[in-house]
């Protein structure tokens, strides 16, 4: 099964109404991108927030961290690595004064205890490729012992990635490319890497929303996919249940509470889930054969959970057999979906002539120029000779792709309004991730400011300062 199926939602014992409900309060939210619910293998409901689309790879966050224990879980069942391997084995350079770190292993990576007090690489997160990660985990002190205490660390799961390549020379990347991605019919998914060339593990990963959810089918089912045990039933048994006590944990929910796996969290209604930050759910009932799939840049995802449990999960029951067909109310759904999209920008005066023709020379990060025409293009010249060229939409988004100023290909969706103080906002989508970012224009006489603003900050820097430019003439 290479592609999805679809089902009516009566067919698989869900009535349809139960769903629209749903998606109507889901679009009240700031901000879903995709979801997708299916049950017993069989997608009931599906559909993305335009601008967003399945045709573009969705940043995981820690969702990412999933795969990993996927990747370890191939090498566990080959019998290359042991949960119960010592983490210094496979790093015979570091030297250690406290005995803490002999006792390390995998497992402890895997459940979070590895004794840290802190993420170390929580200082590190926004410029994550440059860094050394190893000697970064090694040189922070260890607090507790390990496997005695819960504490949320990203880079603990980058020891893992190295621990995969180190042990096997294949990164995990190439073992979940070769065993699983090859296995259902999954050709594009990239993974963040530092300069040495290993995945980040803990974040990074980008795949398309339809992938990700033929992917989470493997956690649903411990590790069978159309028919094939791809990852053993034993490890992802283990991975998929509680493994450690976190409910000193921090967050907006009682499911960050709730226990922690091998990587995945343990969810409330008898569930567990891939989680990545601002809303990267793979919501997994197994007693109710339920995968609930969210891509969102929501800072309330915690939240989010609860009400698609309150609101949806709650109401279905293992014994549901199948439902009379109603046409009408899945005629409804199916409009529903496919009309979702992101609100677009109110325009709250309407003067043409705040912004036109105009040039502005600039010295910030490298930006030497910005041409504006009108409120409907911004041309910005870097020092380099290289032009990034935007298209505005007039408060409806636009889709754009271009190269950043680090030369990396982006794909935004941006539109533009005028504000009640006469300053133009441009609002701009990552499409390829959460990120919702606003530049706020102000031109007073010959001058120039833009200031950045961005709600949701991980891996993606702050500007440190305004972009200030002076009118050419």
């Amino acid at each position: 099964m290479t592609v999805l199926s679809c089902a009516t939602p009566e067919k698989m014992g869900v009535h349809s109404e139960w769903i629209i409900n749903l998606i109507k309060k889901m679009s009240k939210w700031e901000y879903l991108h995709q979801f997708s619910i299916v049950r017993h293998s069989q997608v009931i409901a599906t559909g993305c927030f335009a601008p967003y689309s399945k045709a573009d790879k969705h940043h995981l966050f820690s969702g990412t961290k999933t795969m990993t224990s996927f990747a370890l879980g191939l090498l566990y069942d080959r019998g290359i690595v042991g949960l119960d391997d010592k983490v210094l084995k496979f790093f015979p350079e570091i030297q250690v004064s406290d005995d803490k770190w002999e006792r390390m292993t995998i497992r402890h990576l895997l459940t979070m205890s590895s004794g840290h007090a802190i993420c170390p690489m929580l200082s590190a997160y926004n410029t994550v490729k440059s860094h050394d990660f190893v000697k970064i985990f090694f040189e922070a002190p260890l607090k507790y012992e390990p496997g005695e205490f819960f504490v949320y660390n990203t880079c603990a799961t980058y020891i893992i990635s190295e621990i995969i390549k180190r042990s096997s020379n294949k990164d995990m990347a190439d073992w979940l490319q070769e065993e699983i991605f090859s296995e259902m019919g999954i050709k594009d998914v990239s993974f963040l890497r530092v300069d040495n060339g290993v995945p980040v593990g803990g974040v990074g990963g980008f795949i398309r929303h339809d992938d990700w959810t033929k992917f989470n089918l493997l956690l649903l089912n411990y590790g069978k996919y159309d028919g094939k045990q791809l990852i053993s039933e034993e490890y992802m048994r283990m991975a998929s249940s509680k493994q450690i006590d976190n409910s000193h944990n921090p967050g907006d929910s009682m499911n960050w509470k709730i226990g922690y796996g091998f990587q995945i969290w343990m969810n409330e209604l008898d569930g567990f889930r891939a989680d990545g930050a601002y809303g990267q759910y793979a919501l997994c009932f197994p007693k109710l054969d339920l995968l609930f799939m969210i891509n969102s840049g929501t800072a309330e995802m915690g939240k989010l959970g609860e009400l698609i449990a309150s609101e949806f999960v709650s109401k279905l029951s293992p014994d549901d057999t199948e439902l009379p067909e109603n046409p009408q109310a899945y005629n409804e759904l199916q409009q529903l979906c496919a009309a979702l999209k992101i609100p677009v920008l109110s325009e709250e005066v309407n003067d043409a002539s705040l912004i036109g023709k105009q040039s502005f020379k600039c010295d910030f990060k490298g930006i030497k120029r910005i041409d504006f025409n009108g409120r409907n293009s911004v041309k910005i010249t870097l020092n380099d000779e290289r032009v990034i060229a935007w298209q505005i939409g007039s408060c409806e988004y636009v889709i754009n792709e271009f190269y950043d100023l680090e030369n990396n290909k982006r794909k935004y969706a941006i539109a533009g309004h005028y504000l009640e103080s006469g300053d133009f906002e441009i609002v701009a989508f990552d499409l390829n991730s959460v990120y919702r970012i606003t530049y706020l224009c102000k031109i007073d006489g010959d001058k120039l400011r833009i200031k950045r603003d961005i709600k949701l900050t991980l891996l993606n820097g702050n500007w440190d300062r305004e972009l200030e430019g002076e009118l050419i003439s």
